[in-house]
């Protein structure tokens, strides 16, 4: 489950700073996508101890939120994300099972 506010380090993946830039980049092209681009709230900075760090709120981005959790379930299950816009504007993001998506 993805949360709908949470910090990505890049230290902990043995990334930089360019590792967060790309993936803010990433959440701002489906925030696009989704019309929510200005709803979307990311902030880069850094950490003494941790490295940089990406805060990033969704809370305001629901189909956002939706498109990304399901991609990340997706990602993680080593699964296929099928989406379909709804009639009152928002996304449904259905994540079907690997053998599923081979059918």
């Amino acid at each position: 489950m993805l949360e709908p506010v949470f910090r990505e380090y890049a230290r902990p993946k043995g990334q930089g700073l360019p590792y967060l830039e790309n993936l803010a980049g990433f959440f701002l092209a489906v925030a696009k996508q989704e019309g929510e681009e200005e709803r979307v709230r990311l902030v880069l900075g850094e950490d003494p101890l941790l490295g940089p760090y990406l805060d990033v709120d969704l809370r305001e981005a629901p189909r956002t939120h939706a498109w990304l959790a399901a991609f990340k379930q997706a990602a993680e299950e080593g699964a296929t994300l099928a989406v379909r816009p709804e009639e009152d504007g928002t996304v449904e993001a259905i994540v079907l099972p690997p053998k599923k998506a081979e059918a």
